[in-house]
């Protein structure tokens, strides 16, 4: 387009003339073009394509600038006012239209005043390097000591697990981190997830910290062993005190039938016993009104009703034994465990 538009200015104006004359034959006349002619008509017209684009192009560009300047400025003012989280939504919009030294330093400075310290020293180092390049003096001078201060701000975090045991997968806040044994990661001031997976059977608590700017925190990860974790005690150990828990109250359902058979059975003991000994005493009476045999089928009668209490309370005794071992073992430690898992926290209680 440029060399036709010069050509057109210099050397070859005619031909432009002839081919505007041809067009209008051919419109108004219905004339066929010759060949010299639709060429330079083609000519033409791209030449005509290419500066309304050009224009378009420069007027859009001029506006998008404009915007640019316009969301800057707006952002400098809400930086003022300490309203970060508003600057740093207009400098986004002016850094849509053109990512200048300037832009990114101050979208690393929102971010920074936000909290986000990670991120803010990664702007400060694209500031940097966009300000050396282009030799944006006003950014150089600031972005090195801004640069430092967040990197001395930026707190970190020591894992330290127990010996022998390594980690497989570390999450900081759902986000998988490398694993590096004893290794300080870094992390943005905040309350903070940590989850580790640790190698079978072993499993690992997770940890909820809470961290400031420039603090360095050591974090002592728990380790729930998972070694009883098998198919006949129970998947977890929550199955594990809940099993124990049926038994023990299995204990004390046997307990209580073994004291209501101890009274059953001492309460026939001494009915058999009174029975015994109301029928002696009318033995006796009727034994002496006989005039001739003996009284050996009255004295069978009270030895059967003794017999029978005798052995009624030998039963009540020995189930009065077996009731005191159950209520012993049922009730030998109150029960109340709390259970810590990865998932979370359960509290068992019984009474």
């Amino acid at each position: 387009a440029k060399r036709i538009q010069s050509r057109a200015r210099a050397n070859e104006p005619k031909q432009y003339v002839r081919a505007a004359r041809a067009m209008a034959r051919a419109v108004v006349f219905r004339k066929p073009l010759s060949g010299a002619n639709a060429t330079v008509v083609l000519l033409g017209l791209t030449l005509a394509q290419c500066t309304w684009l050009g224009v378009s192009r420069a007027d859009s560009s001029s506006d998008n600038v404009t915007y640019a300047k316009s969301e800057f400025a707006r952002a400098i003012e809400a930086e003022d006012r300490g309203d970060w989280t508003f600057a740093r939504t207009h400098l986004e919009h002016a850094a849509n239209v053109r990512q200048t030294a300037g832009i990114l330093y101050h979208l690393a400075l929102c971010d920074e005043h936000l909290g986000r310290l990670i991120r803010a020293r990664y702007g400060y180092q694209m500031a940097k390097l966009e300000a050396i390049e282009k030799g944006v003096q006003d950014v150089l001078q600031l972005v090195d000591e801004r640069l430092a201060n967040v990197d001395r701000s930026i707190p970190t975090v020591r894992i330290q697990l127990p010996a022998g045991i390594r980690a497989v997968v570390i999450r900081i806040d759902g986000a998988r981190v490398e694993v590096n044994t004893n290794a300080r990661y870094e992390v943005d001031p905040g309350n903070h997830t940590l989850s580790i997976e640790v190698q079978s059977p072993h499993e690992a608590a997770p940890i909820q910290f809470a961290i400031v700017a420039g603090q360095s925190l050591s974090l002592n990860v728990t380790i729930l062993d998972r070694a009883w974790n098998k198919p006949e005690v129970g998947r977890d150990l929550g199955h594990r005190v809940l099993g124990d828990q049926r038994h023990r109250q299995k204990l004390r359902t046997a307990a209580i039938l073994t004291t209501t058979g101890a009274v059953l059975f001492a309460g026939s003991g001494l009915l058999a016993f009174v029975m015994a000994d109301r029928s002696h005493n009318d033995g006796r009476g009727e034994c002496a009104t006989r005039t001739s045999g003996s009284c050996d089928d009255l004295k069978s009668q009270v030895r059967a009703l003794d017999g029978l209490a005798l052995g009624a309370w030998i039963g009540a005794t020995s189930l009065a034994a077996v009731t005191t071992v159950l209520w012993v073992d049922a009730s030998q430690r109150p029960y109340a465990a709390m259970t810590l898992r990865p998932t979370g926290m359960t509290l068992h209680k019984s009474f």
